[in-house]
Protein backbone atom coordinates (compact mmCIF):
# COMPACT_ATOMS: atom_id res chain seq x y z
CA UNK A 1 0.00 0.00 0.00
CA UNK A 2 1.19 3.44 -1.03
CA UNK A 3 3.43 5.06 2.07
CA UNK A 4 1.52 8.45 2.14
CA UNK A 5 -1.94 6.96 1.50
CA UNK A 6 -1.63 4.37 4.40
CA UNK A 7 -0.21 7.71 6.64
CA UNK A 8 -2.77 10.10 5.93
CA UNK A 9 -5.53 6.64 6.98
CA UNK A 10 -4.06 6.53 10.07
CA UNK A 11 -4.58 9.70 10.97
CA UNK A 12 -7.88 9.63 9.75
CA UNK A 13 -8.97 6.55 11.55
CA UNK A 14 -10.13 8.51 14.93
CA UNK A 15 -12.55 10.44 12.63
CA UNK A 16 -14.10 7.31 10.97
CA UNK A 17 -17.94 7.22 11.05
CA UNK A 18 -18.46 10.97 10.97
CA UNK A 19 -18.66 11.34 7.24
CA UNK A 20 -15.71 12.80 6.57
CA UNK A 21 -15.55 11.33 3.28
CA UNK A 22 -18.60 13.26 2.56
CA UNK A 23 -16.47 16.62 2.44
CA UNK A 24 -15.41 16.95 -1.47
CA UNK A 25 -11.96 18.14 -0.43
CA UNK A 26 -11.04 15.35 1.45
CA UNK A 27 -12.39 12.70 -0.97
CA UNK A 28 -10.49 14.33 -3.60
CA UNK A 29 -7.42 14.38 -1.69
CA UNK A 30 -7.85 10.51 -0.46
CA UNK A 31 -8.66 9.66 -4.35
CA UNK A 32 -5.11 11.16 -5.85
CA UNK A 33 -3.02 9.83 -3.65
CA UNK A 34 -4.93 6.49 -3.47
CA UNK A 35 -3.14 3.56 -5.27
CA UNK A 36 -4.52 2.50 -8.73
CA UNK A 37 -3.75 -0.95 -8.26
CA UNK A 38 -3.47 -3.85 -5.72
CA UNK A 39 -1.41 -7.21 -6.05
CA UNK A 40 -3.64 -9.97 -4.56
CA UNK A 41 -2.54 -13.38 -4.79
CA UNK A 42 -0.26 -12.62 -7.88
CA UNK A 43 -2.97 -11.03 -9.52
CA UNK A 44 -3.24 -7.15 -10.45
CA UNK A 45 -6.70 -5.35 -9.52
CA UNK A 46 -7.14 -2.07 -11.23
CA UNK A 47 -8.85 -0.03 -8.26
CA UNK A 48 -11.55 2.34 -7.86
CA UNK A 49 -10.48 5.55 -6.88
CA UNK A 50 -13.63 6.64 -5.82
CA UNK A 51 -13.84 3.44 -3.61
CA UNK A 52 -13.31 3.62 -0.50
CA UNK A 53 -14.87 -0.30 0.92
CA UNK A 54 -13.39 -3.11 -1.29
CA UNK A 55 -10.18 -0.91 -2.66
CA UNK A 56 -8.82 -0.73 1.04
CA UNK A 57 -9.38 -4.36 1.57
CA UNK A 58 -7.74 -5.61 -1.25
CA UNK A 59 -4.34 -3.32 -0.34
CA UNK A 60 -4.13 -4.69 2.79
CA UNK A 61 -4.84 -8.46 1.64
CA UNK A 62 -8.08 -8.72 3.65
CA UNK A 63 -10.56 -8.80 1.36
CA UNK A 64 -13.61 -11.87 3.02
CA UNK A 65 -10.90 -13.69 5.15
CA UNK A 66 -13.48 -16.26 6.09
CA UNK A 67 -15.14 -16.57 2.62
CA UNK A 68 -11.47 -16.83 0.95
CA UNK A 69 -10.67 -19.83 3.82
CA UNK A 70 -13.98 -21.63 3.50
CA UNK A 71 -13.79 -21.44 -0.19
CA UNK A 72 -9.95 -22.35 -0.26
CA UNK A 73 -11.07 -26.02 1.88
CA UNK A 74 -13.99 -26.61 -0.29
CA UNK A 75 -12.34 -26.27 -3.62
CA UNK A 76 -9.82 -28.17 -4.81
CA UNK A 77 -7.41 -28.72 -8.08
CA UNK A 78 -9.62 -30.39 -10.94
CA UNK A 79 -13.16 -29.03 -9.57
CA UNK A 80 -15.57 -26.53 -11.58
CA UNK A 81 -16.97 -23.81 -10.50
CA UNK A 82 -19.24 -20.91 -11.52
CA UNK A 83 -18.76 -17.22 -10.05
CA UNK A 84 -22.16 -15.73 -10.45
CA UNK A 85 -22.11 -11.71 -9.75
CA UNK A 86 -18.76 -10.96 -9.75
CA UNK A 87 -17.87 -7.63 -8.23
CA UNK A 88 -14.21 -6.91 -9.09
CA UNK A 89 -13.29 -10.58 -9.67
CA UNK A 90 -11.50 -11.12 -6.56
CA UNK A 91 -13.43 -14.79 -6.23
CA UNK A 92 -12.32 -15.94 -10.28
CA UNK A 93 -9.19 -15.39 -9.05
CA UNK A 94 -8.64 -17.48 -6.19
CA UNK A 95 -10.99 -20.08 -7.97
CA UNK A 96 -9.05 -19.92 -10.62
CA UNK A 97 -6.17 -20.58 -8.41
CA UNK A 98 -7.43 -23.20 -6.85
CA UNK A 99 -9.05 -25.20 -9.71
CA UNK A 100 -5.36 -25.07 -12.03
CA UNK A 101 -6.91 -22.80 -14.18
CA UNK A 102 -4.63 -20.21 -12.95
CA UNK A 103 -3.48 -17.05 -15.81
CA UNK A 104 -2.00 -14.16 -14.81
CA UNK A 105 -3.11 -11.01 -16.08
CA UNK A 106 -0.84 -9.17 -18.26
CA UNK A 107 -0.16 -5.26 -17.90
Amino acid sequence: MNKLYKLILFFLAPFRGLGLRKVPIARSILSAIKPRKAYVRGFVFNLDPTDETISRELLSNSYEPYETFLISKLVSRGDNAVDIGANVGYYTVLLSELIGTRERERE
